[in-house]
């Protein structure tokens, strides 16, 4: 065999196991994408400080990203990263604070969050992350929220209560007279309240229950003033029998998620999911300590830091009562 022949089959054979390796490594390539995958099971253990965001392991993956944005139909692209660094630790992400041009801001209460998982993997020295996960959100009162409307108050009323009732001698008020109060009076107050407070500031949960537990009384409705916990969080809010139903009415709830008040929600569906609805099993979340009726309760007397109530009040008042 001369060597031109030699040097041909030495190619020939090269190339052969060039074709044949390529072949594999694209095959291995395409086995290792099919396997790219968002986390599975993402869901939020909820307070009023942190959500503590856990997902399910993705096998192969090096780590993790949270992602978060205010929009529930947001991209990729249009979510901000919330981890600093890639999760290696674990499939845990504790959420109290954003990055605002360098530094921390507490990001959690007052804010909606819609927050998805990314799984990330090494392939062949680059770096891939999977497609965002499902999204789960903060957003506790999904359909019991802004209730200043006669469809959305009877989309929320119950035929009966099956919880037990709150040790108190209730009077049982109307469907009707209660619509009438929260289309009136009470959308005024919600719009009054927007208009007067920033809410990521102030919270105010005991004088805005006084306020609307007052109006309550002279519109002639029967209602309670109860000291509780939202979460974990202290809070005031108003409990209000209607019809042999006890329902929760909270005209502070912007605090804790901005624009949801008034809102309106059964006793019987005081608890989240760990998707983050209201429910009638899982963590509490309107827990009653004290109650108080409307004659047993008033505005702190005029001062500076109470004249604020007092015109939010008397705005209401004016439009409403004084005739």
């Amino acid at each position: 065999m001369n060597s031109a022949s030699i040097i041909g089959i030495f190619y020939t054979t090269i190339l052969f196991f060039s074709f044949q390796f390529s072949v594999c490594l694209a095959f291995s390539k395409n086995d290792i994408k099919i396997d790219i995958q968002a986390p599975q099971d993402v869901w939020i253990d909820y307070s009023e400080q942190n959500l503590v965001i856990n997902w399910d392991s993705v096998g192969g993956a090096i780590g993790y990203n949270v992602y978060r944005s205010n929009e529930k139909n947001a991209k990729k692209d249009d979510m901000e990263r919330i981890n600093q660094k890639l999760i290696t630790s674990g499939t845990r992400f504790v959420f109290i604070w954003s990055f605002e041009q360098g530094k921390r801001e507490r990001s959690v209460k007052g804010n909606h969050h819609y927050i998805s998982i990314t799984s990330v993997f090494d392939i062949d020295g680059d770096t891939t992350e999977s497609d965002l996960s499902i999204k789960v959100s903060n957003n506790y009162f999904k359909g019991f929220s802004n209730m200043t409307t006669k469809k959305r108050i009877k989309n929320v009323f119950l035929e009966e209560q099956k919880s037990i009732y709150l040790p108190v001698e209730y009077i049982s008020n109307k469907k009707k007279s209660f619509i009438q109060f929260m289309t009136g009076p009470g959308r005024y107050l919600a719009k009054v309240l927007k208009d007067s407070l920033n809410f990521h500031e102030v919270g105010a949960c005991d004088p805005i229950s006084t306020i609307a537990l007052k109006l309550m009384d002279l519109w002639g409705l029967h209602a309670w003033r109860t000291e509780g916990v939202f979460i974990e969080e202290f809070h005031i809010f108003i409990v209000i029998n209607i019809e042999d139903v006890e329902y929760v009415v909270d005209f502070a709830a912007d605090q804790y998620i901005s624009d949801v008040a008034p809102v309106i929600v059964p006793r019987d569906l005081c608890f989240l999911s760990k998707e983050g609805n209201l429910n009638d099993t899982g963590k509490p979340v309107y827990q009653i300590e004290k109650i108080f009726p409307s004659d047993a309760v008033d505005l702190n007397p005029i001062s500076k830091k109470t004249r604020i109530f007092h015109n939010i009040y008397n705005k209401v008042y004016n439009k409403y009562f004084n005739n």
